[in-house]
């Protein structure tokens, strides 16, 4: 008889708060509110104190949450529930996991981009080619820490250091402009 007893107070304690919460929803719909759809889990974390405490991390697993469209405003529904060290602990290793694979996924590059490396690399050696078969410039009137700026800044040899220097009147920032252009 007892337990007849508590399972209706249960029951009727849940149809209450699950009238209130329909009550509930339904003035924050009115509110401006819009669902937001596709969340599985929400995990709430304190950061003022220890990370591995147990009593300052909750999660709600299948929350219902609700956005306002005026504010950056959130309402949750669901069982907060505190996530014990182990969990945690599991938690961030699977989180670790993850920034690990994305971190690879985007470090690894696509056959495409070898290929216009590639490209670049042998266009640069030939270019390299062809500057040392170049005579070299005489560089009479210029001051040679003005060509090596130009050198280092414009990353060019010497000989296109002093034509650029000579073509800009001995200026270095037209100089290293037009290199880098």
């Amino acid at each position: 008889m007892a337990d007849q007893v508590d399972s209706t107070t249960n029951i009727q304690q849940q149809s209450a708060a699950n009238k209130l919460e329909k009550r509930a929803r339904k003035v924050l719909e009115k509110q401006g509110l819009v669902l937001v759809p596709g969340i599985a889990r929400l995990t709430i974390k304190r950061t003022n104190t220890k990370l591995n405490d147990k009593s300052n991390i909750l999660f709600i697993n299948r929350p219902e949450v609700y956005k306002s469209l005026t504010s950056n405003t959130y309402v949750v529904f669901g069982k907060a529930e505190q996530l014990m060290n182990d969990d945690f602990f599991n938690l961030q290793q699977q989180m670790q996991a993850a920034a690990a694979a994305a971190a690879e996924q985007q470090a690894a590059p696509s056959v495409e981009d070898v290929q216009k490396m590639t490209e670049s690399l042998s266009v640069s050696s030939q270019s390299k080619d062809t500057s040392e078969k170049e005579p070299e410039e005489d560089s009479t009137g210029l001051n040679q820490e003005d060509i090596s700026l130009v050198m280092k800044q414009a990353s060019v040899s010497k000989n296109k250091a002093i034509k650029a220097l000579r073509e800009n009147n001995n200026d270095v920032v037209e100089a290293i402009m037009t290199l880098m252009m």
